[in-house]
């Protein structure tokens, strides 16, 4: 295994829809892969990147997922998490300038 990446969720253990957990870990999990992937395709580079599940922590939840991408799992890792934290940064993606100012920060 080349690299690790966490995703935690907290969560209400009152919530009247737990599936609804599970079903934003997918998402998230879904979103990494897919922006891996895309890194890697934006840097020209003949690389897989694929996720496997390694471990599971109770308490929230929180997935632990190994990368596998010939050598450039950490530096995919590495980028998609500073994307994840600039999208926090933002409120709105309301405009094309918006989106273009991120995707130069990006770069």
């Amino acid at each position: 295994m080349e690299s690790q990446i966490s995703i935690k969720i907290d969560y209400n253990s009152d919530r009247k829809n737990p599936e609804d957990i599970f079903s934003a870990m997918a998402l998230y999990i879904s979103a990494q892969k897919k922006y891996g992937n895309l890194l890697a395709d934006s840097l020209d580079l003949d690389v897989k990147y694929e996720l496997i599940l390694s471990d599971i922590e109770k308490g929230s939840i929180k997935s632990v997922l190994n990368s596998i991408a010939n050598g450039l799992g950490q530096f995919i890792n590495v980028q998609s998490m500073r994307l994840i934290n600039d999208l926090i940064d933002i409120n709105e993606l309301d405009s094309t300038e918006k989106i273009e100012e991120l995707i130069e920060f990006q770069e």
